[in-house]
């Protein structure tokens, strides 16, 4: 799938935990559970992002908070711990996620991730999600 049409999927909490097992991701910290539980101390809205295709997947737990006193914007964290995008399979669609996670969040009208990297599964490595859009301006 080309990157200039990729979208990424948005799971919802009912197949959240399913996606992770068919995937073979067993790590507590990536678990709708444990992002649930994130997102009443940040006070955001749990997100599952998933791209996948022949060659692997990549996910990415999210929570989606609204910026105080801009009521459009959003921004997105990962949830406490150990997180960020997570690639699995033979050749997973790393730059397609990132593509397509790009797009998302520009619909979205998240204009900051700050991201908690997965030190055991040194995903630190894929930390491509850089808006060319430049910086957001609040609605006037």
């Amino acid at each position: 799938m080309s990157t200039d049409t990729a979208t990424v999927n948005v799971v919802g909490a009912a197949a959240w935990d399913d996606l992770l097992d068919r995937i073979g991701i067993t790590d507590a910290y990536l678990r709708y559970g444990w992002s649930a539980a994130s997102a009443v101390i940040e006070e955001g809205e749990p997100v599952l992002l998933h791209y996948g295709d022949a060659g692997g997947d990549v996910v990415m737990p999210l929570l989606v908070r609204p910026v105080p006193e801009h009521a459009q914007l959003r921004d997105a964290i990962t949830p406490y711990g150990y997180g960020g995008p997570i690639a699995v399979g033979d050749a997973p669609p790393i730059e397609a996620f990132h593509a397509a996670a790009r797009a998302w969040m520009l619909d979205q009208r998240i204009v900051s991730l700050f991201v908690r990297f997965h030190p055991l599964m040194e995903n630190h490595h894929h930390r491509h999600l850089r808006s060319e859009a430049g910086p957001a301006r609040p609605p006037r």
